[in-house]
């Protein structure tokens, strides 16, 4: 394999990394935003959980703006008093937020082994819950 090849596989393995980073961050940062919306809505519990749950279903079905949408439907449904900048500008927030934790995610994860005086609250996103459990957006 010459330098080149080499090279070239490096780019294409961080590219696919920094796509699985940008994929998991919108998945966390529409999660954080369902949950936002929700206590907009004064939904609490299982209920906040299920609305987030649907916001992160309504990016993977379509674009950014049908998330939008979906909070400014329901808002409008339920009386809420929250501009679209004011929607935007927390997914903004909210994306920062994400994209920091899913890079510390990342970092950790690679890393062989928990170490002594390493927060185990940073672990979390790496381990498995149960069997049961598909995927785990924090």
């Amino acid at each position: 394999m010459t330098t080149f090849d080499k090279r070239e596989e490096a780019f294409e393995q961080q590219f696919a990394h920094d796509e699985e980073l940008k994929f998991k961050a919108t998945a966390r940062r529409n999660k954080l935003l369902g949950l936002w919306a929700a206590e907009k809505l004064g939904l609490t519990g299982a209920e906040a959980e299920t609305y987030a749950k649907s916001v992160v279903m309504a990016d993977l079905d379509a674009a950014d703006h049908d998330v939008v949408h979906k909070i400014r439907k329901d808002f409008d449904a339920k009386g809420v008093a929250q501009s679209d900048h004011q929607i935007s500008r927390t997914m903004d927030e909210l994306m920062a937020m994400a994209f920091d934790r899913s890079r510390l995610s990342s970092t950790i994860c690679t890393m062989k082994a928990w170490r002594p005086g390493m927060s185990k609250a940073l672990m979390m996103p790496c381990m498995t819950l149960s069997a049961s459990t598909q995927v785990m957006v924090m």
